[in-house]
This record gives structure tokens, C-alpha cells and sequence, in this order.
């Protein structure tokens, strides 16, 4: 596990889905001693006011900076103060994931199950997923277009950091998901998927009037 020290507190973790982020935001919280918020604004009822979101609510209010939150660049909103904290004084991390095949398919399975982590002593399950062509392009973009906001957002942080970096995350309850039996076939699609990305339209139309180009005049 990478050593992070904070050198001012909160802590914001401003990361795309599937990274590990909540695992982090655990880990920092027991180790520092912090509250956890985990994406306080998440729920889609805007109108809805759980507690979660109320004590987060009342903790921005007071002052206090002795939390740590995580949420993603798409959920920052005029429904919330997100953009106002990461305007303020704080240690900020971003946190992305190299592999976006294993991204995406993680998210395809988390969202096909609603079932977004695991905790160590659950018992490891068997299953398949059937392949929903639609949902994995829903979930491409999802991926994609947080991927373009990490990285256009005009922020500064502490400390940049991808999923492959964490490693085994110590002080957490939350371990690895259990994987479909299936889940080959489930990356083989979302291969096929980010072959539509535009640099490969873009390379395969270039090569294509490089052909035409070169065949000969009748």
C-alpha cells in the first residue's frame, strides 16, 4: 500500500468509478482518524435527504475539516458544494485506472448486480452475467467521460494516483469482488467496444485513403 501523509486536511478524493476509491477513503479515514464520506450527493432524488448526506451537510457547514470524502468529476453539480471544495484548502487526490478494459467490466458487473463491493467475510459466489450490449456502452461512456473530466478539470492536486498504484489496501474491510465465469466474453466485448474510440475511426480512415491512394488509375 503507497504511503500517503496528508499535509492539510479534508482530504478529497476525486476519482472515477472502480478505482478503489472507497477502500482509500476507509483506509485514510481510520488511519487519520477522519469521518468517511462516500459521494454524500450520489442518490438521483435530489430531494431526498438521508442521514448521510445531512451529516455531511452539517460538517461543511460548521467548519470542520477533519473528514475525508471521495466523489466522482460527473457528479459535481449546483446540487452540491463540490466544485466550492476543491476551490478551498484541502488535500486533493485524483485517482484514475490504467486498465480500462478491467474498468469498465468491473462496473458493468457492480451495476448488472448492485452489488459494489465485497467485505471480507462474505462467502465467494459462482455466477454469469449475460452480456447486454447496451448497458456496456452506457458503462464505456460512463468511464470515458470521467476519464475526459479528470483530466480537463481545472484543478491542482496533492497527489495523483491510478488503481494499479494502491496495491493491497491495508485497514478496510473491503476485498476483492468475485468475478463471473463468464467474464472472458465480458472483456472481449468491451474490446470490441473501445475499438469505436475516435483515434481508431481516425487511424483506420487514414488507412483507408492511404489504400485508395494508392491503387492504380483505370
Amino acid at each position: 500500500m503507497i504511503d500517503i501523509t496528508p499535509m492539510t486536511f479534508p482530504i478529497i478524493v476525486l476519482a472515477n468509478f472502480r478505482t478503489g476509491s472507497s477502500a482509500l477513503a476507509i483506509h485514510l479515514a481510520r488511519k487519520y482518524d477522519l469521518v468517511c464520506y462516500s459521494e454524500p450527493f450520489h442518490n438521483e432524488n435530489l430531494g431526498l435527504f438521508d442521514q448521510h448526506k445531512i451529516n455531511f451537510i452539517s460538517t461543511s457547514i460548521n467548519g470542520n475539516n477533519r473528514f475525508v470524502v471521495k466523489f466522482m468529476p460527473s457528479q459535481i453539480s449546483g446540487f452540491n458544494n463540490y466544485e466550492q471544495m476543491l476551490n478551498q484548502p484541502g488535500f486533493k487526490i485524483r485517482l484514475n485506472r490504467t486498465n480500462k478494459i478491467e474498468q469498465i467490466v468491473s462496473l458493468y458487473v457492480a451495476e448488472k448486480r448492485d452489488k459494489f463491493f465485497k467485505l471480507h467475510d462474505e462467502e465467494k459466489e459462482k455466477y454469469t452475467l449475460k452480456i447486454d450490449k447496451t448497458f456496456l456502452y452506457r458503462m464505456s461512456n460512463v468511464i470515458l467521460r470521467n476519464d475526459f473530466l479528470l483530466r480537463t478539470l481545472p484543478y491542482s492536486y496533492d497527489l495523483d494516483l491510478t488503481y494499479e498504484d494502491l496495491g493491497f489496501i491495508e485497514n478496510t474491510d473491503h476485498v476483492l469482488s468475485d468475478q463471473p465465469e463468464n467474464i472472458e466474453e465480458i472483456r472481449e466485448e468491451v474490446r470490441r467496444i473501445l475499438q469505436l474510440k475516435w483515434e481508431y475511426i481516425e487511424k483506420n480512415l487514414n488507412k483507408k485513403r492511404e489504400r485508395d491512394c494508392s491503387l492504380p488509375l483505370s
